[in-house]
């Protein structure tokens, strides 16, 4: 029962972990913030050229007359920094919880298997019994049997003596 508690709070500490996502959700953002912390690293990469840019003039690169990421329009690539670091951060701690949930269920696995050979070999311990109980009765049986037998040739041997005595006259000690 403990182990089943823990394997129980493992996955329970998991799905909070999870926060109703899956793995793969949390995987396929962090491979996108990535693309996003490339894209904005390219972006800042360009700051050189940027300083040269001025509204309403044409773009050497792009031909664009408007500069959204000329100075102070540039978006901040620490926030993605952050959340990419975020998610690391949860999914390893979501894969240890994983592998401690995997070692406690085999863990489970190998009592369970324990618990089912010492049954087995219970079993064969009590059909031993039931075996060697059978035999001594059937042995008390054939004790009690014998035990009739030479009680019986016993009363025959008396009653001979007795008849012999009877009929002889004198104890057959005496003959003797």
């Amino acid at each position: 029962k403990t182990l089943i508690l823990k394997i129980e709070q493992k996955q329970t500490e998991h799905e909070t972990l999870l926060n109703n996502r899956s793995t793969d959700d949390y995987r396929r953002e962090q491979e996108l913030l990535n693309e996003k912390l490339l894209l904005e690293q390219k972006i800042e990469s360009y700051e050189a050229e940027r300083q040269h840019l001025e509204d309403g003039k044409a773009c050497p690169l792009c031909g664009s007359e408007h500069h959204p990421f000329a100075e102070g329009n540039i978006p901040p690539s620490n926030a993605t920094k952050l959340r990419i670091q975020q998610i690391n951060d949860l999914l390893l701690k979501v894969e240890k919880v994983e592998n401690e949930k995997r070692k406690i269920e085999i863990e489970l696995q190998n009592k369970n298997n324990v618990l089912s050979n010492a049954n087995a070999e219970l079993k064969i311990i009590l059909v031993e019994i039931d075996n060697f109980n059978s035999n001594l009765k059937d042995k008390n049986t054939e004790r009690d049997d014998i035990k009739t037998a030479y009680e019986n040739q016993l009363n025959v041997l008396k009653t001979n003596l007795e008849k012999y005595t009877f009929e002889n006259g004198s104890n057959w000690l005496e003959v003797r």
